[in-house]
């Protein structure tokens, strides 16, 4: 059967040749994409804004040459943005003032603090879901993930895939690289298998470039529903899609984070397993 797709395959045209890849957030400080991994980002408590980790060290450079209040190259007191100092904010407080003015990015982390218990809050998992709806109709395609997993596992909701298919796409439509990673990993849960892997090749093709996630794409080589072009032409988009990502000062964070030991890359949704044809995960218990 996989030699049979594969023969198929080969005589197709490659149904991403011409796909264009969604643009990425910048950074507002040196204008490159922001990095996909969460952990190379930082969020701005004081003005609301996100910014690399890069520029995060230049300005601890910069502060240090000039003998003002450093902390460590992943930490600066005074922010490179809006030059304020939030060292003695009210985050919690800060973040409402922020949400109730509209911010999205604000939205989804109250609901960050509520579903997981943050900031003095008690866990509430469903308050947090209130809060992402709340954020996904401002604009954040975070949110828009994060209620899809919740439907996915059936977290403070009934379990309906159908419902978080529907958010991963939401997401996806606004160019978030999550949204065809977590469509990608459920197509194949339900046995959709040439459109799972045309979906995590959307996401590899975005730069995301996780282990498992280049063992998920051989193993669709394997089973002949992703041709050796169509892999190598994957590999080529990815690496594109890095280097528009890439700077001098963002490689010394990351080598900083390994020697920490922190993950080079964590997504906050689950990443796709490895998925083989005959499993029957598809028929998880309170499916919809």
């Amino acid at each position: 059967m996989a030699a049979e797709r594969a023969a198929a395959a080969a005589g197709r045209e490659d149904p991403l040749l011409n796909w264009t890849r969604p643009e990425r957030e910048e950074c507002l400080l040196c204008m490159l994409p922001l990095p996909l991994n969460e952990t190379e980002t930082c969020y701005r408590n004081c003005c609301g804004k996100t910014v690399c980790y890069g520029c995060i060290y230049d300005q601890f450079q910069v502060d240090k040459k000039e003998g003002r209040r450093t902390l460590d190259v992943l930490s600066c007191i005074i922010c490179p943005f809006c030059r304020s100092e939030d060292s003695d904010l009210d985050v919690l407080n800060h973040e409402m003032k922020l949400a109730n003015a509209g911010n999205h990015y604000a939205l989804w982390r109250i609901g960050q603090l509520h579903f997981k218990g943050r900031q003095g809050l008690r866990q509430d998992m469903k308050k947090g879901i209130q809060w992402w709806h709340r954020a996904a109709e401002a604009g954040s395609s975070s949110a828009l993930t994060d209620l899809g997993v919740c439907y996915r596992e059936g977290y403070g909701v009934a379990q309906n895939w159908v419902s978080a298919l529907e958010y991963f796409q939401k997401a996806a439509d606004m160019g978030n690289w999550k949204g065809f990673l977590m469509i990608g990993s459920l197509l194949l849960q339900q046995g959709s298998w040439e459109e799972g892997f045309l979906n995590l090749r959307k996401a590899v093709m975005c730069g995301y470039s996780a282990k498992d996630m280049f063992d998920n794409l051989r193993n669709g080589y394997r089973l002949g529903y992703i041709t050796k072009e169509e892999f190598a032409f994957t590999l080529r988009e990815n690496m594109k899609a890095n280097n528009e990502m890439k700077s001098e000062s963002r490689d010394i964070v990351r080598k900083k984070l390994e020697e920490e030991g922190r993950r080079t890359f964590t997504p906050s949704a689950d990443s796709a397993k490895n998925h083989k044809k005959g499993k029957k995960k598809g028929k998880k218990k309170g499916r919809k």
